[in-house]
């Protein structure tokens, strides 16, 4: 080893004088110049001086008010409407019910829409409680109001149609235990005509109905 020869080029008399030609310098660079176009930086600080205090503050003031509208109305705008589509739904099913001459099915209906009636209430005074008394949603926050209690009047109203036809539906055809199968019916008019036949053993009592239906009138006006 102590007469190993190293490679050096003829024309280098001194390490020092060796240079390397980089297509490119770094004498100026900076891990910043690995951005985009190398100035993000000046370009935002541009913008922001373009604007000036006014115009940051009311970026500012927009961001809080998009924020506050987002909490406090479109995320709770969409839990209300699972529960508002959850009714629309009970009111298909007491259509298919009445459809299939199904007292049982209507019954049961009658007591999940109840249920979901609740649930929109309290999800209303959960989300939108603070809009009973703010003076541009009071208006809307009470026709709700009217609206979740002409809900509960129809129910009633359907409770006691069902208690007064009850006696009489075997005769009719209609399913009155769980134990019978459900008739579907092909059109509406034969399960209107069916109701219809036990109306006339029923009229004179039908005041209980007819004063639940009036106050799902009033509730609606």
């Amino acid at each position: 080893m102590e007469n190993s020869q190293y490679w050096k080029p003829s024309s280098l008399k001194n390490f020092k004088e060796l240079k390397l030609n980089f297509p490119f310098s770094l004498k100026n660079f900076k891990l910043g110049n690995l951005s985009n176009g190398g100035n993000v930086n000046d370009k935002f600080k541009s913008l922001l001086k373009g604007l000036g205090a006014g115009g940051i503050a009311v970026l500012a003031v927009a961001g809080v008010i998009a924020a506050l509208v987002f909490f406090f109305i479109v995320s709770p705008a969409y839990t209300l409407l699972s529960n508002v589509n959850a009714i629309r739904n009970d009111l298909v099913s007491l259509q298919d019910a009445m459809k299939n001459r199904d007292l049982v099915t209507f019954n049961k209906t009658l007591d999940e829409s109840e249920a979901d009636l609740n649930n929109l209430r309290a999800a209303r005074n959960s989300k939108f409680g603070w809009a009973a008394d703010f003076p541009l949603t009071k208006d809307y926050y009470e026709d709700s109001n009217h609206f979740i209690e002409a809900g509960f009047h129809g129910v009633k109203a359907g409770r006691e149609l069902t208690a007064l036809i009850t006696p009489f539906a075997d005769a009719v055809g209609m399913r009155i235990s769980e134990e019978e199968e459900v008739v579907v019916e092909e059109g509406l008019m034969d399960a209107f005509q069916s109701w219809i036949s036990v109306m006339p053993q029923v009229a004179d009592n039908m005041d209980g109905v007819l004063a639940e239906l009036e106050n799902v009138g009033n509730e609606l006006v």
